[in-house]
């Protein structure tokens, strides 16, 4: 969250990757810096308790678009 924020103050666009457990942590913290709306890409489950071969499918079926829509939508 904190190198999404840093990103986004110098005026780069930023993701910021999490759980879908950290959802509202991730939320709760860019408002709280001032960054209210700061893009997120949600995994599934926790990547602790996932497999590689689990973790890179969610990747790549679940948060990617969120990565590229996150990158390319203006906020």
């Amino acid at each position: 969250m904190r190198a999404s924020i840093a990103a986004e103050s110098a005026g780069i666009p930023s993701v910021s990757l999490v759980c879908e457990g950290f959802v509202g942590q991730g939320a709760a913290t860019g408002r709280g810096l001032g960054f209210d709306g700061l893009a997120l890409a949600v995994m599934p489950g926790h990547v602790d308790a996932q497999s590689s071969d689990t973790m890179l499918a969610n990747l790549r079926d679940v948060a990617l678009q969120q990565l590229i829509d996150g990158l390319t939508t203006p906020a």
